[in-house]
Order: C-alpha cells, then sequence, then structure tokens
C-alpha cells in the first residue's frame, strides 16, 4: 500500500507539474504575443515618427536651399548692377572727354578757319590800299600836271 499511496503521489505531483508548465506554458505564450503586439506597435509608431522627422527635415532643407538660392541671386543681381553702374559711369566720363576733344578741334578748326579768312582779307585790304594809293598818287600827279 506505501507503494500504491507513493505511486498516487506521484502521478498527483506529476500531474499538478504538468498543469502547472501547461498554464505557464499558455502564459508565455499570450505574454509572447502581448510583447509582439507592443513591438509591432512601437515599430508602427517609431516608423510613423521617423516620417514625420524626414519630412520636416525634408522641409527645412528645402526652406533653407531656398533662402540660399534667394540670397545668392539678391548678392548676383546687386553684383551686376553695380557694375553696370561703373560701366556707366566709365563710358559717361568717356563720352565726356570726347566730347571735350571734339569741341577743343572745333573750336581750333574754327579759328584756323577765321585765322585764314582775316589773313584773306587783310591781304585783300592791303591790295586794295596799294590800289587806292596808286590811284590817288595818279591822281594827285595829274591833278598836279593839270594845275602847273
Amino acid at each position: 500500500e506505501v507503494v500504491s499511496v507513493k505511486s498516487d503521489m506521484m502521478a498527483m505531483a506529476n500531474s499538478s507539474q504538468s498543469q502547472q508548465l501547461e498554464e505557464l506554458a499558455a502564459y508565455h505564450k499570450d505574454e509572447l504575443a502581448h510583447v509582439r503586439s507592443e513591438i509591432e506597435a512601437s515599430a508602427a509608431n517609431a516608423a510613423a515618427t521617423h516620417a514625420q522627422e524626414m519630412e520636416s527635415l525634408r522641409a527645412e532643407l528645402e526652406s533653407s536651399a531656398s533662402s540660399e538660392l534667394q540670397r545668392i541671386q539678391a548678392e548676383a543681381k546687386q553684383q551686376c548692377l553695380s557694375e553696370i553702374e561703373r560701366i556707366t559711369n566709365e563710358l559717361s566720363e568717356t563720352h565726356n572727354t570726347e566730347v571735350v576733344k571734339v569741341k577743343s578741334y572745333m573750336k581750333a578748326m574754327v579759328n584756323s578757319s577765321h585765322s585764314q579768312q582775316l589773313e584773306e582779307l587783310a591781304s585783300s585790304h592791303k591790295d586794295e590800299l596799294a590800289h587806292v594809293r596808286s590811284e590817288m598818287v595818279a591822281s594827285a600827279a595829274n591833278a598836279a600836271a593839270t594845275h602847273a
């Protein structure tokens, strides 16, 4: 009988351990499913957060690039306007210098022409005076001869 009791006790212990192991296995299975579900939710949340962060960084980068592009364009435009102003000033100075040269040349030409005309007029007057003198001398000689 002791052997029978011992055998019954062992059977009960084995049955109890078997049941506990099954309960523990079921608990672990549920716990594993719960952890797996939390990991999937966390991964999905992390992916969504990552996508939002990437979109935010992309928008920030685009904004930064756009601002930099606008700054560079404004700088280039200013340089171009400065260069245009410098060239315009140079051309204006060159033009003014050329105008002064042309005026000086024109005055020299006019003065030269006037000088030549005055010389011709003076020569003509000398010739005319010489002619008038010779006529006066001849007239005076005739008058003197006529009175004598």
